[in-house]
């Protein structure tokens, strides 16, 4: 775009505004005018008013004058009526009562007011409205809505943003971007992000001229759609976003002192205060504004049902700072029938440890539950904030690498329970790493981690399958409601993607044609060195494809630097096909499931050695292009692992650089990188980022600002020493021995579980109302608990009575005035029991505890095993401890998690081998089909079920323990579980006996 366009632009829009006025003055003041001379004119052929009767002795053609000119004096007043009903919406920018049958009218009148308005000087802004205020925003057949979710059609990206070169780099970071939504205008995005309405005009010259996504391009005088990624001018003042951002003061910003709100279908609470605030949380003032209205033949009193039709108040209102309030989660979803009236659910921003945490964007958590999943008995949650911020800033690791670090934890802990003795229970983490373990479950966003696995290799499988090559990508953006990637090289999407630009692709969380979790995990993962750098000041989370660069230099503050290297030597190695080369930097096997090769005299040789080899097996072809190839092809699984070498400033030299880049560089271009701290001894490569004091760089090829994720020493030890617990030795349970002994003393007298399964009912005990942590975590026999905080606070306080306030606070990962606000909430729910009691009393020390009257199935089943009715605490089993435990909950439970875990083991196998020896097949089935319920990756129930199948020896019995069989190495794929010797030999032992189709069912899985 050249220089001079803006202002040939601008004449055209002066003309075009002139020739509106013109045509709006001809419609209004000369079309009546032509109107009277042509009725004075045939006035003759009109009917005398004094004699209506000549009406029917007129001929035809009078007929015909009479109806024309009849016509013509409507259309002109309701033409006129439009008019006047359109100024004053075109004034305030919001959208004008729609009249039946005069939509073209309307928009005409529109079109031809917005075009006026657009070239009214900005001191009469009284009529400066947006150049489609008073248009609804269409959807042209011209223009194409990409990446359509339904609270936001795409992301607010600074990828898709083309900046005018007239500004240069310096109008880049002074703008921001904004995706348009439904119903938004210029003036009303103006007034909603910049503070005033009147700023339209600065919107539109920092637009105009912009082609949007679906390749229209941007003019004043055509209405906005939504999906449109808009560039936003300097603020000159805090806006609802970055107050959110910051923890500052909210403002809505009105042009009224009241705005109304017609409900639409899909809208919540929390989207319209997102929409008219700029921040979901803020939905309880539209509540409070609008509690106890009459609406639709009821009054509103649950936030959680709003219906079409409703006519909410949005009140400009002073909201109090984030300190002084719960961050609120947003009501469900519309439903369509009523329900029990809820309070309002409550969130809290996770605390920071670190008195000098940087404010880099909120780190609330946003609860989406749907009223689908609650009918159901479960909820969906969507954390749709970052949370990385917070991780990065106490423990060095992003929420993505966080979720990976517990992953690989969960599975270690695994491989612990499968290796342990009955009667033992697993090492885990002293209180101090525990605590470190707790915030890192605060923190984690396992359900972005695996979205963007599934996205990716989603891609892949659809590359395969089109038989279209793997774009090159350099970075991929991990928002709240989506991924986006971005590519070199234009490109057409590839699904699941759709285009934002010709650079940018997007793919919404909201997409339902992602592969199924177990087809993802057999696809070949397309960038397996896209790795987390860092997240931006909107809290998303930035990954970089180390492939693309090669060799990424990290220069400026060398502490930083180096602690931006220790943080990709703890993410790396959980990548798949990823191999790790140290030059000098220690990193620990104990934090990876891949190797870790430290050696800095044979660095680069074997480097070098390897990418030669690598690049000479590659399919024909120049660049990344055969290296893309063969991923898809999978015809050299061998050659399309990446290589990644790290490196201190201390290790790195020119010659080091140098060799490097030669490696690297080879044609075809093997999988190979390297990110290497860096002097200001060494020259500037092709991609150096300069981090400063506080962690923060500018990534100059993308023109994203990030803080960088980092790992110091002591966050490294402290990750080190949780995983390493993992290596300790389990200890004996002092119980488990006199459990036992109890057991063998009454089991005659115990009635047996496949007899109490076929009870009508399962019962925890008398004791009514009751805490339910097996299967998912529920409060039973009382009002309707759905709130995932008062949930966690219920089994809290159930399994910690006395605990006090702050020490929940601590374990909990919450503030103290949040959690005192959940417990006030939760007192009430709860009520009373039958005699007037509170279920949760105020006591005068502050101390926490339930009633005697509050049950819960896992203190039921210890009571019942301590006994030796191994039955009776088998039959509380209805699932996983702590199952679909929301994300970011229950970090404190995992000892009491893990102790579940082994306790059901052992009950289960104790009960079955006692039935067993007794040749009561049917109860030693139901015993492991319980335990098995409640520990689905047990090794050692499934080895007791196949000794039952054998014993059992029934004419189905070899094809039962064939598909038993297959269930196994099913399910030792899916966790990751190595069979131990034992269960090997038994399996040979009794497959003797069965005929095979695969040899496979024998072998045991290969671990990755």
């Amino acid at each position: 775009m050249s220089a001079r366009q803006p202002r040939r632009s601008r004449f055209a829009e002066i003309l075009v505004g002139l020739a509106s006025l013109i045509a709006l003055a001809a419609m209004l003041v000369g079309y009546p005018i032509a109107m009277l001379a042509a009725t004075r004119v045939l006035a003759p052929a009109l009917p005398s008013l004094s004699h209506p009767g000549d009406l029917f002795h007129r001929t035809d053609s009078d007929m015909l004058v009479l109806v024309m000119l009849a016509v013509g004096w409507l259309a002109w007043a309701l033409f006129t009526l439009t008019v006047i009903i359109q100024i004053p919406a075109t004034i305030r920018g919001i959208r004008a009562p729609r009249l039946p049958a005069l939509g073209s009218m309307q928009r005409t009148a529109a079109v031809l007011l917005t075009a006026i308005a657009a070239i009214l000087p900005a001191a009469g802004s009284a009529m400066a409205a947006d150049s489609s205020s008073g248009l609804p925003i269409t959807h042209s057949p011209g223009s194409q809505v990409v990446a359509s979710a339904p609270a936001r059609p795409a992301p607010a990206t600074t990828s898709s943003i083309e900046h005018e070169s007239r500004q240069g780099q310096s109008r880049a970071a002074a703008t921001r971007s904004y995706t348009v939504q439904d119903r938004d205008t210029l003036w009303s995005i103006a007034e909603h992000e910049l503070g005033d309405g009147a700023r339209w005009r600065d919107i539109a010259q920092e637009n105009r001229g912009r082609t949007m996504p679906g390749g229209a391009v941007f003019s004043p005088r055509e209405p906005i759609h939504a999906g449109w990624v808009l560039l936003l001018p300097e603020h000159q003042g805090p806006t609802p976003h970055s107050a959110a951002d910051n923890g500052l003061q909210h403002t809505a910003s009105h042009a009224s002192p009241e705005a109304r709100h017609e409900v639409v279908p899909g809208d919540t609470l929390s989207s319209i205060a997102e929409r008219d605030y700029g921040d979901p949380t803020l939905w309880p003032v539209i509540f409070d504004a609008n509690k106890g209205a009459a609406q639709n033949g009821g009054h509103f009193d649950n936030p959680n049902l709003i219906y079409p039709g409703d006519d909410l108040t949005i009140p400009h209102a002073v909201v109090p700072t984030r300190e002084d309030r719960p961050s609120p989660a947003p009501p469900t979803t519309p439903v369509t029938a009523s329900s029990a009236t809820g309070s309002p659910r409550f969130e809290e921003p996770i605390p920071s440890s670190s008195p000098a945490a940087p404010t880099m964007g909120s780190t609330r958590m946003e609860t989406s539950i749907s009223s689908s999943s609650l009918a159901n008995g479960t909820a969906s949650v969507a954390l749709s904030v970052d949370r990385s911020d917070q991780a990065m800033i106490e423990i060095g690791i992003s929420a993505i690498s966080a979720a990976a670090f517990l992953a690989l934890l969960a599975e270690r802990r695994r491989l612990q329970q499968v290796a342990r003795r009955v009667g033992q229970r697993i090492a885990m983490p002293p209180p101090h790493l525990a605590a470190v373990e707790h915030r890192l479950h605060a923190a984690a966003d396992p359900a972005g981690r695996e979205f963007l696995d599934r996205v990716l290799r989603s891609l892949a499988h659809h590359s395969a399958t089109t038989g279209r090559l793997i774009p090159e990508a350099n970075a991929a953006l991990l928002r709240s409601d989506g991924v986006e990637l971005r590519l070199t090289q234009p490109c057409p999407p590839i699904a699941p993607f759709s285009a934002v630009s010709e650079t940018a692709w997007w793919c919404p969380r909201s997409k339902a044609d992602l592969l199924p979790r177990a087809v993802a995990r057999k696809q070949p993962h397309p960038y397996p060195a896209l790795v987390t750098i860092g997240t931006t000041d909107d809290g998303d989370g930035v990954l970089v494809d180390l492939e693309h660069y090669g060799v990424l230099e990290i220069g400026g503050d060398r502490a930083q630097s180096a602690d931006v290297i220790r943080s990709l030597g703890v993410e790396l190695p959980w990548s798949e096909y990823v191999a790790v080369t140290s030059a000098d930097l220690e990193l620990s096997e104990h934090l990876t499931p891949n190797p870790v090769h430290v050696d800095p005299d044979t660095v680069l040789p074997a480097f070098e050695q390897w990418t030669s080899s690598v690049s000479g097996v590659l399919p024909d072809g120049s660049g990344s292009e055969p290296l893309r190839t063969a991923r898809i092809d999978q015809t050299h699984p061998d050659a399309t692992t990446s290589q990644v070498v790290l490196a201190t400033a201390d290790w790195t030299t020119p010659q080091a650089v140098d060799r490097l880049n030669a490696g690297i560089g080879r044609d075809p271009r093997p999988g190979a990188a390297a990110v290497v701290a860096v002097g200001d001894d060494v020259p500037a490569g092709t991609h150096r980022v300069t981090i400063d004091a506080e962690g923060k760089a500018l990534l100059p090829d993308l023109n994203l600002a990030v803080t960088m994720q980092r790992v110091n020493e002591g966050q490294y030890g402290q990750l080190l020493g949780i995983m390493g617990t993992t290596a300790g030795q389990a200890v004996e349970d002092a119980e488990w021995h006199d459990c036992v002994v109890a057991f063998a003393e009454g089991a005659s007298q115990q009635m047996r579980l496949n007899k109490l399964e076929a009870r009508p009912v399962a019962t925890t005990g008398a004791v009514r109302p009751s805490v339910h942590l097996f299967g998912t975590v529920n409060v039973v026999d009382t009002a309707p608990i759905v709130d995932p905080r008062h949930l966690e606070m219920a089994a809290y306080i159930r399994l910690n009575p006395g605990a006090d306030i702050r020490t929940m606070s601590a374990d909990m990962v919450a503030t103290v005035p949040s959690v005192g606000t959940g417990l006030a909430q939760l007192r009430n729910l709860l009520g009373n029991d039958a005699d007037g009691s509170a279920f949760l009393p105020l006591t005068p020390d502050g101390r926490l505890t339930f009633t005697g009257r509050m049950g819960c199935d896992w203190t039921a089943f210890e009571e019942h095993r301590r006994a030796g009715r191994f039955s009776e605490a088998l039959i509380l089993v209805r699932g996983e401890p702590f199952a679909d435990a929301w994300s970011g909950r229950f970090g404190w439970a995992e000892p009491l998690r893990q102790s579940m875990v082994s306790t059901v083991i052992d009950v289960a196998h104790v009960l079955a081998e006692s039935y067993l020896a007794a040749r009561d097949y049917e109860a030693a089935r139901a015993a492991v089909s319980r335990g098995l319920v409640g520990v689905p990756f047990s090794e050692l129930l499934y080895r007791d079920l196949m000794l039952i199948v054998t014993a059992e020896a029934g004419r189905d019995s070899n094809d039962e323990f064939a598909a038993l069989l297959a269930a196994f190495n099913t399910m030792c794929a899916d966790y990751n579980v190595s069979p131990s010797q034992e269960t090997v030999t038994v399996i040979n032992r009794i497959g003797s006996r069965v005929r095979f189709t695969h040899e496979s069912h024998l072998g045991a899985p290969t671990r990755r």
